[in-house]
């Protein structure tokens, strides 16, 4: 379902988003997860859809979303073991600087996710020990912890969006935090 509305020339973003919004919803319980699970390559499809739409912060915002559901599913922790693009996505969300509104929420989804993959699961601590994935998990930690530092120092009278953003900063280096902390277990 989802394959074709990414795969489609051109893209149709209203029934992307339509398959979105269903996968969403069925990534919010348990038994959703499971069932959406049984699909070969659910994840990789997610992906790909996020990287077909990337320019449209909606579509791109679901799709983190819906990735950091199934992270904190076992069936979904397994499946991003055996498929490469939803991790290289969830790595592309967390590492994006993209304008987007969405893009902060995107950020503290990724390292949410990769929280979820890591907690309690030691295929998931050892699989992001290689790779070098641990190594851009420190380097974005770094970087956004330099960057909450930066804002902090600010005297900020800002809008309710640059305080959002402040506090998505926030999230996403506590997440990173944890996943670092983990991974060192």
């Amino acid at each position: 379902m989802l394959r074709g509305f990414a795969d489609s020339k051109p893209p149709d973003a209203p029934k992307a988003s339509a398959a979105l919004h269903f996968l969403l919803k069925l990534s919010e319980s348990k038994d959703g997860q499971q069932m959406a699970m049984k699909v070969p390559e659910a994840l990789t499809i997610i992906a790909q859809t996020r990287s077909t739409f990337l320019n449209l912060g909606p579509l791109r915002y679901q799709c983190s979303l819906a990735m950091r559901n199934f992270a904190f599913c076992p069936e979904g922790k397994l499946n991003f073991i055996n498929e490469v693009e939803p991790f290289e996505a969830l790595f592309s969300d967390l590492e994006g600087t993209t304008s987007f509104a969405e893009s902060c929420h995107c950020q503290a989804h990724a390292a949410n996710a990769l929280w979820a993959f890591v907690y309690n699961y030691q295929k998931g601590k050892t699989h992001l020990k290689k790779a070098e994935m641990l190594d851009r998990v420190k380097r974005v930690h770094r970087d956004m912890s330099t960057a909450l530092e930066a804002c902090s120092s600010h005297e900020y009278t800002a809008s309710s969006a640059a305080a959002t953003s402040m506090e998505m900063l926030r999230s996403t280096v506590r997440s990173l935090d944890a996943v670092l902390e983990l991974s060192d277990q």
